[in-house]
């Protein structure tokens, strides 16, 4: 693993420096964010997923209901 060096702005090393924990490295830090953002990126599309499943549902059930209630 090679390893680089990568300029950032003061202010944006006084908001990594928030998010230390210990003695966590810049590296640690940043890959902890970057999962941070993949997981709340991948709940939100699990929730329109989930969103869109459930239309689809509703729509099966009502032409279930419809059918059902024409063999009556």
């Amino acid at each position: 693993m090679g390893v680089t060096t990568v300029k950032v702005d003061t202010n944006t090393k006084l908001a990594l420096d928030a998010f230390r924990e210990h003695n966590e490295t810049y590296d640690q830090i940043i890959r902890k964010l970057i999962v941070s953002v993949r997981d709340k990126s991948l709940k939100k599309r699990l929730e329109e997923a989930y969103r869109s499943m459930g239309k689809e549902d509703i729509a099966f059930l009502e032409e279930w209901e419809t059918a059902s209630s024409e063999l009556l």
